[in-house]
């Protein structure tokens, strides 16, 4: 039997929608980041509003995006990913199977941290088949366990034109969501 969460009170419901907005407009100026502001601060209020309910946010955001930047969508490497994310979800499900959610939780959260390393210091990568098809299957990966696929992608499009970024992670988190 499910455990239910006792109802949330109307600030707790505020900060929800405040947090909610933020992260949108965040997605909405650069490409990403809704899921990685969302994901986290939400699970701290009340578990049972992530993944499901921000997975369909994030989807109408995707959607949204691709179809605003579509001008500017580049679908190279597009395919790759999404070769990538099939078997990378299949392996988070897996994951999602051995691995404690509390565990779960710190992994993924040194992941994030890892990926804002990487942006930080590194110069932005040529994105070619294989790194593609690597980048894919850590989103599916990712995906799967979290609902945050787009940092693999965002480090992909690092130092990419932002038009492109935006409509390719539209693009791209449209069909895998």
């Amino acid at each position: 039997m499910a455990v239910q969460s006792p109802p949330m009170s109307i600030l707790e419901i505020c900060v929800v929608g405040i947090i909610v907005f933020g992260a949108a407009l965040i997605q909405g100026g650069i490409g990403f980041g809704y899921a990685v502001m969302v994901i986290p601060l939400l699970r701290l209020i009340d578990p049972s509003l992530t993944p499901i309910p921000q997975i369909f946010l994030a989807l109408t955001l995707a959607v949204a995006a691709a179809w605003r930047e579509r001008s500017s969508l580049v679908t190279t490497n597009m395919g790759w990913l999404m070769a990538g994310r099939v078997p990378g979800s299949m392996i988070g499900a897996w994951i999602l199977t051995v691995v404690a959610v509390s565990t779960l939780d710190i992994i993924i959260a040194l992941v994030v941290l890892a990926g804002i390393t990487i942006v930080a210091w590194r110069e932005p990568w040529e994105a070619r088949p294989t790194i593609c098809l690597v980048t894919g299957v850590a989103s599916g990966i990712m995906g799967t366990t979290s609902a945050m696929s787009g940092p693999p992608i965002a480090l992909l499009y690092h130092g990419s034109d932002r038009g492109e970024a935006r409509a390719s992670l539209g693009a791209i988190f449209a069909v895998g969501g």
